[in-house]
């Protein structure tokens, strides 16, 4: 059964949750996170929060995502449409 996309937000959202709020490293509720928010401007993440974060999606999602692609996402929404629109590993 194919995820829908508020499953892989869903996803996204827990990430941040469990490796950035939870650890203090960013402030922000996860109440107030959309798919509009920027890891750098909105949630002050640096490259290796960054780096850490995609680490962190690719498990949970069961994909890899190119370093160089998922550095030029903007918004947890240009995350969640690369997943929603690549295989997953098998």
């Amino acid at each position: 059964m194919e995820e829908s996309k508020q499953d892989t937000f869903s996803k996204l959202v827990r990430v941040l949750q469990v490796n950035f709020i939870d650890e203090e490293k960013i402030s922000r509720p996860k109440e107030e996170i959309t798919r509009k928010t920027r890891l750098y401007e909105d949630l002050g993440m640096d490259s290796f929060d960054q780096a850490e974060y995609l680490f962190s999606v690719e498990e949970v999602c069961g994909i890899k995502i190119p370093e160089q692609k998922a550095y030029k996402f903007a918004e947890l929404g240009d995350w969640e449409r690369y997943i929603e629109t690549h295989p997953r590993n098998g």
